[in-house]
Protein backbone atom coordinates (compact mmCIF):
# COMPACT_ATOMS: atom_id res chain seq x y z
CA UNK A 1 0.00 0.00 0.00
CA UNK A 2 1.33 3.42 -1.14
CA UNK A 3 2.16 5.14 1.86
CA UNK A 4 0.34 8.75 2.28
CA UNK A 5 2.66 12.03 2.83
CA UNK A 6 0.68 13.80 5.50
CA UNK A 7 -0.55 17.23 5.16
CA UNK A 8 -1.19 20.55 7.92
CA UNK A 9 0.64 19.05 10.92
CA UNK A 10 0.93 20.84 13.27
CA UNK A 11 4.55 21.85 13.94
CA UNK A 12 5.94 22.82 17.59
CA UNK A 13 6.27 26.23 18.83
CA UNK A 14 9.50 27.43 20.36
CA UNK A 15 9.21 28.62 24.08
CA UNK A 16 10.16 32.32 22.92
CA UNK A 17 7.40 34.92 23.79
CA UNK A 18 8.45 36.49 20.08
CA UNK A 19 8.05 33.86 18.26
CA UNK A 20 4.92 33.27 20.28
CA UNK A 21 3.19 36.96 19.65
CA UNK A 22 4.23 36.04 15.54
CA UNK A 23 2.47 32.56 15.54
CA UNK A 24 -0.37 31.82 13.63
CA UNK A 25 -2.11 28.95 14.57
CA UNK A 26 -3.34 25.89 11.97
CA UNK A 27 -6.61 25.83 11.50
CA UNK A 28 -6.53 22.41 9.45
CA UNK A 29 -5.88 18.70 10.86
CA UNK A 30 -5.87 15.03 9.19
CA UNK A 31 -8.18 12.06 9.86
CA UNK A 32 -9.84 9.31 8.42
CA UNK A 33 -12.95 8.60 6.35
CA UNK A 34 -15.09 5.41 7.33
CA UNK A 35 -13.22 4.03 4.22
CA UNK A 36 -9.84 4.70 6.08
CA UNK A 37 -8.59 7.75 3.76
CA UNK A 38 -6.53 10.72 5.13
CA UNK A 39 -8.86 13.65 4.29
CA UNK A 40 -8.11 17.16 5.66
CA UNK A 41 -10.63 19.06 8.01
CA UNK A 42 -10.86 22.80 9.23
CA UNK A 43 -11.20 23.31 12.95
CA UNK A 44 -14.21 24.86 14.17
CA UNK A 45 -13.49 27.15 17.32
CA UNK A 46 -10.15 25.92 18.77
CA UNK A 47 -6.64 25.42 17.94
CA UNK A 48 -4.36 24.32 19.98
CA UNK A 49 -0.35 24.77 19.12
CA UNK A 50 2.20 22.30 21.56
CA UNK A 51 5.37 23.47 22.48
CA UNK A 52 8.70 22.11 21.83
CA UNK A 53 9.55 20.70 25.02
CA UNK A 54 11.11 17.31 26.24
CA UNK A 55 8.47 14.50 26.77
CA UNK A 56 10.29 13.72 30.22
CA UNK A 57 10.26 17.35 32.08
CA UNK A 58 7.05 18.76 34.01
CA UNK A 59 6.85 20.91 31.06
CA UNK A 60 4.84 18.00 29.70
CA UNK A 61 1.64 19.11 28.06
CA UNK A 62 2.20 22.77 27.96
CA UNK A 63 0.16 24.21 24.92
CA UNK A 64 -0.52 27.67 23.17
CA UNK A 65 -4.79 27.59 22.83
CA UNK A 66 -6.22 30.69 20.34
CA UNK A 67 -10.12 30.43 19.23
CA UNK A 68 -12.25 32.40 17.81
CA UNK A 69 -15.86 34.19 18.30
CA UNK A 70 -18.96 33.74 16.71
CA UNK A 71 -17.98 35.98 13.84
CA UNK A 72 -14.72 33.82 13.32
CA UNK A 73 -12.61 36.68 14.32
CA UNK A 74 -9.65 35.65 16.56
CA UNK A 75 -9.76 36.49 20.44
CA UNK A 76 -6.16 36.17 22.03
CA UNK A 77 -3.56 33.41 22.54
CA UNK A 78 -4.21 31.58 25.56
CA UNK A 79 -1.63 28.58 27.34
CA UNK A 80 -3.43 25.63 28.43
CA UNK A 81 -2.12 22.80 30.21
CA UNK A 82 -3.31 19.32 28.97
CA UNK A 83 -3.04 16.19 31.34
CA UNK A 84 -4.53 12.95 31.62
CA UNK A 85 -6.41 12.28 34.46
CA UNK A 86 -8.85 9.18 35.52
CA UNK A 87 -8.03 8.09 31.31
CA UNK A 88 -9.50 11.35 30.53
CA UNK A 89 -7.82 14.39 29.06
CA UNK A 90 -8.57 17.57 30.81
CA UNK A 91 -7.05 20.77 29.83
CA UNK A 92 -6.23 23.72 32.58
CA UNK A 93 -6.37 27.44 31.33
CA UNK A 94 -2.98 29.28 32.80
CA UNK A 95 -3.74 32.65 31.51
CA UNK A 96 -3.60 34.66 28.59
CA UNK A 97 0.01 35.60 26.49
CA UNK A 98 0.51 39.23 26.79
CA UNK A 99 3.59 40.13 25.76
CA UNK A 100 5.81 42.21 28.42
CA UNK A 101 3.47 41.20 30.98
CA UNK A 102 2.38 37.46 30.92
CA UNK A 103 4.62 35.23 28.92
CA UNK A 104 6.66 31.91 28.57
CA UNK A 105 8.61 32.58 31.83
CA UNK A 106 5.03 32.90 34.04
CA UNK A 107 2.85 30.31 32.26
CA UNK A 108 6.08 27.65 32.30
CA UNK A 109 6.67 28.26 36.57
CA UNK A 110 2.85 28.41 37.24
CA UNK A 111 2.41 24.51 35.05
CA UNK A 112 5.44 23.50 36.53
CA UNK A 113 4.70 24.13 40.29
CA UNK A 114 0.73 22.79 39.23
CA UNK A 115 3.01 19.46 38.32
CA UNK A 116 4.70 18.86 41.69
CA UNK A 117 1.83 19.34 43.21
CA UNK A 118 -0.68 17.03 41.55
CA UNK A 119 1.71 14.50 40.09
CA UNK A 120 4.00 11.33 42.30
CA UNK A 121 7.06 10.51 41.57
CA UNK A 122 6.68 8.77 38.36
CA UNK A 123 4.83 11.48 36.73
CA UNK A 124 1.10 10.17 36.84
CA UNK A 125 -1.17 13.10 37.71
CA UNK A 126 -2.61 11.68 41.07
CA UNK A 127 -5.25 14.54 41.73
CA UNK A 128 -7.08 16.96 39.31
CA UNK A 129 -5.85 20.79 39.06
CA UNK A 130 -9.68 22.33 37.88
CA UNK A 131 -11.23 20.18 40.81
CA UNK A 132 -8.97 21.94 43.34
CA UNK A 133 -9.26 25.12 41.87
CA UNK A 134 -13.16 24.88 41.97
CA UNK A 135 -12.85 23.76 45.73
CA UNK A 136 -10.48 26.50 46.09
CA UNK A 137 -13.40 28.99 44.79
CA UNK A 138 -15.50 27.67 47.31
CA UNK A 139 -13.49 28.10 50.50
CA UNK A 140 -12.85 31.96 48.71
CA UNK A 141 -16.20 32.50 48.56
CA UNK A 142 -17.30 31.61 52.32
CA UNK A 143 -14.29 34.22 52.99
CA UNK A 144 -15.70 36.71 50.67
CA UNK A 145 -19.00 36.65 52.09
CA UNK A 146 -17.18 38.04 55.70
CA UNK A 147 -15.71 41.03 53.40
CA UNK A 148 -19.67 40.99 52.30
CA UNK A 149 -20.59 41.86 56.18
CA UNK A 150 -18.45 44.86 55.72
CA UNK A 151 -20.51 46.21 52.81
CA UNK A 152 -22.39 49.61 53.87
CA UNK A 153 -25.89 49.52 53.70
CA UNK A 154 -25.83 52.22 50.58
CA UNK A 155 -24.05 49.51 48.52
CA UNK A 156 -26.48 46.69 48.98
CA UNK A 157 -29.50 49.49 48.46
CA UNK A 158 -27.77 50.07 44.74
CA UNK A 159 -27.36 46.59 44.51
CA UNK A 160 -31.20 45.78 45.55
CA UNK A 161 -32.56 48.70 43.07
CA UNK A 162 -30.40 47.55 40.03
CA UNK A 163 -31.67 43.93 40.59
CA UNK A 164 -35.35 45.90 39.60
CA UNK A 165 -36.48 45.18 43.71
CA UNK A 166 -37.08 41.49 43.75
CA UNK A 167 -39.67 39.89 46.00
CA UNK A 168 -38.28 38.53 49.25
CA UNK A 169 -40.07 35.09 49.26
CA UNK A 170 -41.15 34.06 45.36
CA UNK A 171 -39.97 34.91 42.51
CA UNK A 172 -40.40 38.43 40.44
CA UNK A 173 -40.51 41.67 41.55
CA UNK A 174 -42.56 43.97 43.59
CA UNK A 175 -45.61 45.47 42.17
CA UNK A 176 -45.28 49.36 41.04
CA UNK A 177 -47.36 50.74 43.76
CA UNK A 178 -45.21 48.80 46.23
CA UNK A 179 -41.81 49.44 44.38
CA UNK A 180 -43.00 53.46 44.88
CA UNK A 181 -44.16 53.18 48.26
CA UNK A 182 -40.32 51.19 49.13
CA UNK A 183 -38.37 53.42 46.87
CA UNK A 184 -39.37 56.28 49.05
CA UNK A 185 -37.94 54.92 52.35
CA UNK A 186 -35.00 53.38 50.59
CA UNK A 187 -33.70 56.57 48.12
CA UNK A 188 -36.69 58.87 48.70
CA UNK A 189 -37.25 61.99 49.80
CA UNK A 190 -34.35 63.17 47.20
CA UNK A 191 -34.66 64.64 43.69
CA UNK A 192 -33.81 61.52 42.26
CA UNK A 193 -37.06 59.44 42.63
CA UNK A 194 -38.44 61.98 40.23
CA UNK A 195 -36.84 61.02 37.60
CA UNK A 196 -38.42 56.94 38.28
CA UNK A 197 -41.73 55.76 36.93
CA UNK A 198 -43.61 52.63 38.01
CA UNK A 199 -45.74 49.92 35.48
CA UNK A 200 -46.80 46.86 35.83
CA UNK A 201 -46.35 44.06 33.39
CA UNK A 202 -49.00 41.53 32.42
CA UNK A 203 -47.75 38.81 35.06
CA UNK A 204 -48.23 41.63 37.92
CA UNK A 205 -44.16 42.30 38.02
CA UNK A 206 -43.54 46.05 38.31
CA UNK A 207 -40.69 47.68 36.31
CA UNK A 208 -39.11 51.09 36.89
CA UNK A 209 -38.55 52.99 33.93
CA UNK A 210 -36.88 56.56 33.80
CA UNK A 211 -38.16 59.88 33.06
CA UNK A 212 -36.60 63.22 32.30
CA UNK A 213 -37.13 66.12 34.98
CA UNK A 214 -38.25 69.13 32.95
CA UNK A 215 -38.35 71.70 36.10
CA UNK A 216 -34.86 71.07 36.86
CA UNK A 217 -33.55 70.16 33.15
CA UNK A 218 -31.71 67.07 34.56
CA UNK A 219 -32.70 64.38 31.66
CA UNK A 220 -33.22 60.90 32.24
CA UNK A 221 -30.74 58.05 33.58
CA UNK A 222 -30.28 55.09 31.37
CA UNK A 223 -30.04 53.09 34.22
CA UNK A 224 -29.76 52.89 38.04
CA UNK A 225 -25.99 53.23 37.75
CA UNK A 226 -26.37 56.63 35.97
CA UNK A 227 -29.17 57.77 38.52
CA UNK A 228 -26.94 57.21 41.60
CA UNK A 229 -23.94 58.60 39.98
CA UNK A 230 -25.81 61.86 38.99
CA UNK A 231 -27.97 61.77 42.61
CA UNK A 232 -25.32 60.53 44.90
CA UNK A 233 -25.96 59.34 49.00
CA UNK A 234 -26.46 62.77 50.80
CA UNK A 235 -26.99 64.99 47.48
CA UNK A 236 -29.93 67.09 46.50
CA UNK A 237 -32.25 66.43 49.20
CA UNK A 238 -35.95 67.62 49.04
CA UNK A 239 -36.10 69.79 52.03
CA UNK A 240 -38.75 72.22 50.59
CA UNK A 241 -41.57 72.70 54.09
CA UNK A 242 -44.13 71.86 51.82
CA UNK A 243 -42.75 68.66 50.16
CA UNK A 244 -41.22 67.26 52.87
CA UNK A 245 -42.47 69.03 56.14
CA UNK A 246 -40.75 67.11 58.71
CA UNK A 247 -37.07 66.88 56.53
CA UNK A 248 -37.01 63.07 56.45
CA UNK A 249 -33.90 61.54 54.67
CA UNK A 250 -34.34 58.27 53.41
CA UNK A 251 -31.90 55.58 53.95
CA UNK A 252 -29.59 55.60 51.24
CA UNK A 253 -29.18 59.38 52.04
CA UNK A 254 -28.86 59.20 55.92
CA UNK A 255 -25.05 59.80 56.83
CA UNK A 256 -25.16 56.84 59.84
CA UNK A 257 -27.24 54.39 58.12
CA UNK A 258 -26.02 54.63 54.92
CA UNK A 259 -22.27 53.87 56.00
CA UNK A 260 -23.80 51.04 58.65
CA UNK A 261 -22.21 48.05 57.83
CA UNK A 262 -25.20 45.58 56.46
CA UNK A 263 -23.77 42.98 58.68
CA UNK A 264 -24.22 45.29 61.94
CA UNK A 265 -27.79 46.48 61.77
CA UNK A 266 -29.98 45.35 64.49
CA UNK A 267 -33.34 46.55 66.32
CA UNK A 268 -31.62 49.34 68.10
CA UNK A 269 -30.36 51.19 65.16
CA UNK A 270 -33.50 50.59 63.25
CA UNK A 271 -35.40 52.09 66.15
CA UNK A 272 -33.51 55.20 65.70
CA UNK A 273 -33.79 55.94 62.52
CA UNK A 274 -37.56 55.23 62.28
CA UNK A 275 -37.97 58.29 64.69
CA UNK A 276 -37.80 60.65 62.75
CA UNK A 277 -41.35 59.41 60.70
CA UNK A 278 -44.01 60.92 62.16
CA UNK A 279 -46.96 58.38 60.43
CA UNK A 280 -46.73 54.93 61.94
CA UNK A 281 -48.11 53.88 58.31
CA UNK A 282 -44.60 55.62 56.79
CA UNK A 283 -42.95 53.85 59.30
CA UNK A 284 -44.54 50.66 59.05
CA UNK A 285 -43.19 50.83 55.44
CA UNK A 286 -39.54 51.71 56.36
CA UNK A 287 -39.73 48.61 58.62
CA UNK A 288 -40.77 46.59 55.64
CA UNK A 289 -37.79 48.15 53.58
CA UNK A 290 -35.20 46.55 56.29
CA UNK A 291 -36.88 43.62 55.78
CA UNK A 292 -36.15 43.88 51.64
CA UNK A 293 -32.96 44.33 52.12
CA UNK A 294 -32.27 41.46 55.14
CA UNK A 295 -34.15 38.90 52.79
CA UNK A 296 -31.87 40.34 49.87
CA UNK A 297 -28.87 40.23 51.87
CA UNK A 298 -29.24 36.65 52.49
CA UNK A 299 -29.93 35.74 48.75
CA UNK A 300 -26.95 37.49 47.56
CA UNK A 301 -24.65 35.65 50.28
CA UNK A 302 -24.08 39.16 52.27
CA UNK A 303 -24.02 37.18 55.72
CA UNK A 304 -22.61 34.27 54.16
CA UNK A 305 -23.44 30.19 54.68
CA UNK A 306 -24.76 30.86 58.33
CA UNK A 307 -27.22 34.52 58.14
CA UNK A 308 -27.66 36.39 61.44
CA UNK A 309 -31.70 36.75 62.69
CA UNK A 310 -33.67 39.63 60.55
CA UNK A 311 -33.48 42.94 62.70
CA UNK A 312 -36.58 43.78 61.50
CA UNK A 313 -38.58 40.73 61.82
CA UNK A 314 -41.80 41.64 63.89
CA UNK A 315 -40.72 45.04 64.63
CA UNK A 316 -43.96 47.07 64.77
CA UNK A 317 -44.03 50.86 65.77
CA UNK A 318 -45.34 51.57 68.89
CA UNK A 319 -48.71 52.89 68.63
CA UNK A 320 -49.71 56.28 71.15
CA UNK A 321 -53.11 54.91 72.23
CA UNK A 322 -54.39 51.33 72.42
CA UNK A 323 -57.82 52.63 71.13
CA UNK A 324 -57.81 53.88 66.94
CA UNK A 325 -60.42 55.83 66.06
CA UNK A 326 -62.30 54.31 63.07
CA UNK A 327 -61.58 55.60 59.32
CA UNK A 328 -64.50 57.94 58.23
CA UNK A 329 -65.08 55.62 55.27
CA UNK A 330 -65.55 52.69 56.72
CA UNK A 331 -68.52 50.54 55.99
CA UNK A 332 -69.75 53.49 54.27
CA UNK A 333 -71.80 52.88 51.15
CA UNK A 334 -74.52 54.37 49.03
CA UNK A 335 -77.91 53.66 48.70
CA UNK A 336 -79.37 52.44 45.49
CA UNK A 337 -81.34 55.68 44.94
CA UNK A 338 -77.90 57.54 45.58
CA UNK A 339 -76.71 55.13 43.03
CA UNK A 340 -78.81 56.18 40.48
CA UNK A 341 -77.77 60.25 41.27
CA UNK A 342 -74.40 59.66 41.12
CA UNK A 343 -74.64 57.47 37.74
CA UNK A 344 -77.02 60.15 36.17
CA UNK A 345 -74.82 63.42 37.38
CA UNK A 346 -71.61 61.79 36.00
CA UNK A 347 -73.15 61.20 32.63
CA UNK A 348 -73.87 64.80 32.48
CA UNK A 349 -69.83 65.36 32.81
CA UNK A 350 -69.32 63.24 30.07
CA UNK A 351 -68.15 65.96 27.98
CA UNK A 352 -65.80 67.75 30.70
CA UNK A 353 -64.42 63.91 31.82
CA UNK A 354 -64.44 61.73 29.25
CA UNK A 355 -63.67 58.14 30.41
CA UNK A 356 -63.83 58.87 34.28
CA UNK A 357 -67.52 58.78 33.64
CA UNK A 358 -67.87 55.87 32.42
CA UNK A 359 -65.65 54.46 34.88
CA UNK A 360 -67.53 55.55 37.30
CA UNK A 361 -70.62 53.66 35.82
CA UNK A 362 -68.76 50.83 35.66
CA UNK A 363 -67.57 50.41 39.11
CA UNK A 364 -71.12 50.69 40.22
CA UNK A 365 -72.79 48.38 38.11
CA UNK A 366 -69.83 45.20 38.92
CA UNK A 367 -67.84 46.32 42.13
CA UNK A 368 -64.70 46.42 40.32
CA UNK A 369 -61.51 48.02 42.25
CA UNK A 370 -60.55 51.09 40.51
CA UNK A 371 -56.63 50.35 39.18
CA UNK A 372 -58.49 46.98 37.87
CA UNK A 373 -61.39 48.79 35.80
CA UNK A 374 -58.07 51.29 34.46
CA UNK A 375 -56.47 48.30 33.58
CA UNK A 376 -58.74 46.29 31.22
CA UNK A 377 -57.24 46.10 27.49
CA UNK A 378 -60.05 45.67 24.69
CA UNK A 379 -58.74 42.35 24.26
CA UNK A 380 -59.60 41.56 27.43
CA UNK A 381 -63.61 42.42 26.79
CA UNK A 382 -64.97 38.84 25.11
CA UNK A 383 -68.64 39.88 24.08
CA UNK A 384 -69.30 35.98 22.83
CA UNK A 385 -69.13 34.62 26.05
CA UNK A 386 -70.54 37.63 27.86
CA UNK A 387 -67.12 37.85 30.10
CA UNK A 388 -64.60 40.64 30.81
CA UNK A 389 -61.52 38.04 31.41
CA UNK A 390 -58.87 40.05 34.36
CA UNK A 391 -55.55 38.83 34.34
CA UNK A 392 -53.59 37.81 36.84
CA UNK A 393 -51.12 40.77 36.74
CA UNK A 394 -53.88 43.25 37.32
CA UNK A 395 -56.01 41.59 40.23
CA UNK A 396 -55.87 42.19 43.47
CA UNK A 397 -54.87 38.19 44.48
CA UNK A 398 -52.86 37.46 41.96
CA UNK A 399 -55.33 35.17 39.81
CA UNK A 400 -56.82 35.61 36.95
CA UNK A 401 -60.72 36.24 37.07
CA UNK A 402 -63.82 37.69 35.32
CA UNK A 403 -66.91 39.59 35.46
CA UNK A 404 -69.68 38.76 33.62
CA UNK A 405 -70.98 41.48 30.86
CA UNK A 406 -74.93 41.93 32.21
CA UNK A 407 -77.01 44.02 30.49
CA UNK A 408 -75.96 47.49 32.49
CA UNK A 409 -72.35 46.52 31.40
CA UNK A 410 -72.92 46.20 27.95
CA UNK A 411 -74.54 49.99 27.94
CA UNK A 412 -71.34 51.04 29.00
CA UNK A 413 -69.55 49.41 26.63
CA UNK A 414 -71.49 50.61 23.91
CA UNK A 415 -71.17 54.65 24.61
CA UNK A 416 -67.27 53.62 25.10
CA UNK A 417 -66.88 52.36 21.88
CA UNK A 418 -69.37 55.02 20.75
CA UNK A 419 -66.98 57.93 22.17
CA UNK A 420 -64.17 56.12 20.73
CA UNK A 421 -65.37 56.24 17.55
CA UNK A 422 -66.32 60.04 17.11
CA UNK A 423 -64.87 62.20 14.53
CA UNK A 424 -63.10 64.27 16.71
CA UNK A 425 -61.13 62.31 18.40
CA UNK A 426 -61.45 58.57 17.38
CA UNK A 427 -58.42 58.58 15.97
CA UNK A 428 -56.48 58.55 18.69
CA UNK A 429 -58.38 56.31 21.26
CA UNK A 430 -58.77 53.59 18.50
CA UNK A 431 -54.64 53.19 18.11
CA UNK A 432 -53.85 52.27 22.05
CA UNK A 433 -55.10 48.98 23.56
CA UNK A 434 -57.26 50.07 27.09
CA UNK A 435 -60.50 50.34 27.12
CA UNK A 436 -60.22 53.62 29.40
CA UNK A 437 -57.85 55.58 27.69
CA UNK A 438 -56.60 59.35 29.04
CA UNK A 439 -57.21 62.72 27.47
CA UNK A 440 -52.89 63.26 27.26
CA UNK A 441 -53.24 60.40 24.70
CA UNK A 442 -54.94 63.51 22.19
CA UNK A 443 -52.72 66.09 23.89
CA UNK A 444 -49.48 63.98 22.72
CA UNK A 445 -50.61 62.84 19.53
CA UNK A 446 -47.37 62.70 18.15
CA UNK A 447 -45.90 59.96 20.22
CA UNK A 448 -48.78 57.76 19.01
CA UNK A 449 -46.08 56.93 16.24
CA UNK A 450 -44.09 55.34 19.24
CA UNK A 451 -45.29 52.02 19.92
CA UNK A 452 -43.82 51.38 23.06
CA UNK A 453 -45.30 54.96 24.32
CA UNK A 454 -49.00 53.78 23.21
CA UNK A 455 -48.45 50.29 24.58
CA UNK A 456 -47.47 52.03 27.73
CA UNK A 457 -49.61 52.98 31.08
CA UNK A 458 -49.12 56.68 29.96
CA UNK A 459 -51.98 56.30 27.51
CA UNK A 460 -54.49 54.74 29.51
CA UNK A 461 -56.77 56.60 32.63
CA UNK A 462 -55.30 56.35 35.94
CA UNK A 463 -57.89 58.16 38.20
CA UNK A 464 -61.47 59.63 38.45
CA UNK A 465 -60.41 62.08 40.83
CA UNK A 466 -61.98 65.60 38.66
CA UNK A 467 -65.24 64.10 38.09
CA UNK A 468 -65.48 62.57 41.78
CA UNK A 469 -64.78 66.45 42.94
CA UNK A 470 -67.53 67.83 40.35
CA UNK A 471 -70.13 65.10 41.92
CA UNK A 472 -69.51 66.01 45.18
CA UNK A 473 -69.90 69.78 44.52
CA UNK A 474 -73.46 69.62 42.96
CA UNK A 475 -74.90 66.65 44.89
CA UNK A 476 -73.30 68.30 48.08
CA UNK A 477 -71.83 65.07 49.68
CA UNK A 478 -69.21 64.64 52.38
CA UNK A 479 -67.83 61.20 51.69
CA UNK A 480 -68.03 60.50 47.97
CA UNK A 481 -65.41 57.88 46.66
CA UNK A 482 -65.13 54.83 44.03
CA UNK A 483 -64.50 52.90 47.38
CA UNK A 484 -68.36 53.61 48.60
CA UNK A 485 -69.36 52.66 44.83
CA UNK A 486 -67.72 48.87 45.31
CA UNK A 487 -69.06 48.49 49.43
CA UNK A 488 -72.76 49.71 47.52
CA UNK A 489 -72.42 46.88 45.38
CA UNK A 490 -71.60 44.21 47.93
CA UNK A 491 -74.37 44.91 50.14
CA UNK A 492 -76.97 45.28 47.16
CA UNK A 493 -75.96 41.73 46.44
CA UNK A 494 -76.08 40.29 49.99
CA UNK A 495 -79.52 41.97 50.05
CA UNK A 496 -80.45 40.73 46.78
CA UNK A 497 -79.00 37.33 47.47
CA UNK A 498 -80.78 36.54 50.75
CA UNK A 499 -77.49 37.18 52.69
CA UNK A 500 -75.82 34.63 51.23
CA UNK A 501 -72.39 35.85 51.41
CA UNK A 502 -70.68 32.35 49.84
CA UNK A 503 -72.55 33.60 46.80
CA UNK A 504 -71.89 37.08 47.26
CA UNK A 505 -68.27 36.38 47.27
CA UNK A 506 -67.93 35.34 43.58
CA UNK A 507 -69.05 38.16 42.24
CA UNK A 508 -67.00 40.59 44.34
CA UNK A 509 -64.26 38.51 43.95
CA UNK A 510 -63.03 38.02 47.43
CA UNK A 511 -60.78 34.76 48.98
CA UNK A 512 -62.97 34.14 52.15
CA UNK A 513 -66.53 35.05 53.24
CA UNK A 514 -64.46 36.44 56.59
CA UNK A 515 -63.36 39.64 54.77
CA UNK A 516 -66.52 40.48 52.97
CA UNK A 517 -68.03 39.77 56.51
CA UNK A 518 -65.49 42.46 57.96
CA UNK A 519 -65.29 44.81 55.46
CA UNK A 520 -67.75 45.19 53.46
CA UNK A 521 -70.88 43.59 54.82
CA UNK A 522 -72.50 46.63 57.17
CA UNK A 523 -75.22 48.83 57.88
CA UNK A 524 -75.50 52.72 57.95
CA UNK A 525 -76.62 54.25 61.53
CA UNK A 526 -80.06 54.82 60.59
CA UNK A 527 -80.83 51.20 59.36
CA UNK A 528 -78.90 50.24 62.70
CA UNK A 529 -81.57 52.36 64.78
CA UNK A 530 -84.39 51.20 62.61
CA UNK A 531 -83.40 47.47 63.61
CA UNK A 532 -83.25 48.61 67.31
CA UNK A 533 -86.35 49.78 67.21
CA UNK A 534 -87.91 46.69 65.87
CA UNK A 535 -85.95 44.26 68.15
CA UNK A 536 -87.34 46.70 71.10
CA UNK A 537 -91.05 45.98 70.60
CA UNK A 538 -90.49 42.42 71.69
CA UNK A 539 -90.04 44.11 75.44
CA UNK A 540 -93.31 44.71 76.36
CA UNK A 541 -92.90 44.22 80.03
CA UNK A 542 -90.93 47.35 80.61
CA UNK A 543 -93.61 50.11 81.83
CA UNK A 544 -93.03 53.37 82.54
CA UNK A 545 -95.02 53.71 86.66
CA UNK A 546 -96.96 56.07 87.08
CA UNK A 547 -95.90 58.73 89.21
CA UNK A 548 -98.16 59.10 92.35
Amino acid sequence: MKKIKKLYMTEKLKLDDRKIAEHISNWFYETKDPEGNIIVKQKKKLSYTPFDVAKKTRLKGLKLCEFKDKKGNLCGKYFVGAYKYNKNTKYYSLGKFVLGKYGIKEACDEWTELNKKHTNNKGHWVSCPLEAKRKAKTIITNDSAVEKLKQPVSIVIEHFCKEGFPRAKFGGTLTADTIRKRARGLIGYNLRVKHLGYDNDTDGNGHVFFKPNFRTRVVAPKNFEELFQKFPSGHRLITNPVLNPNKCISIYDDPVMSKTFIGDLDKPKINAFIRQFKSHSVKDDVIECFNLLWSFACKENYYGVSPSDNPAYKHKSPRPTRARKRHKYYKKAFTIEMQEQICDMADQFRDRFPFQTELIRLMAVTGLRREEACKIKKENVNYKDDEIMLPAGITKSGNEEFITITDPVKIILEEIETYKKHKEHGDYYRVIPWLLGTTHTKLNKDKLFDQTYRNSSQTRLKTDRNCWRAIRQELGLELCTSKMLRKSYARDTQEKLFGRSDKSIRLTRHSTTDIFDKAYDGAEREAIKNDAREVAKMFTFIKRKKVS
